[in-house]
């Protein structure tokens, strides 16, 4: 099991931590994307930390890296659908 998001800002600060996989993404759902994390439990306990400002050590520099990189993957999904 994994954990999923479609919040481009969570799967990226999941995405920049190193104990965390990106294990693909879901576009089953026509208006959606979404991330899949693993292990599930370690990513709902950085998004509770997340959501709750306890304090993390996220490098601000891969934090934009992994949204830049997540962005692409978002794009490159998108133009598969309209081939």
């Amino acid at each position: 099991m994994s954990y999923k998001t479609k919040s481009l800002l969570i799967a990226s600060f999941l995405y920049a931590n190193k104990d965390i996989q990106l294990d693909g993404i879901d576009k089953t759902d026509t208006n959606n994307i979404f991330f899949n994390f693993s292990p599930e439990k370690d990513a709902e306990k950085l998004v509770n930390e997340y959501y709750t400002d306890q304090e993390n050590n996220c490098n601000a520099k891969i934090l934009f890296e992994s949204q830049k990189n997540l962005k692409d993957l978002i794009f490159e999904a998108k133009r598969q659908e309209v081939r």
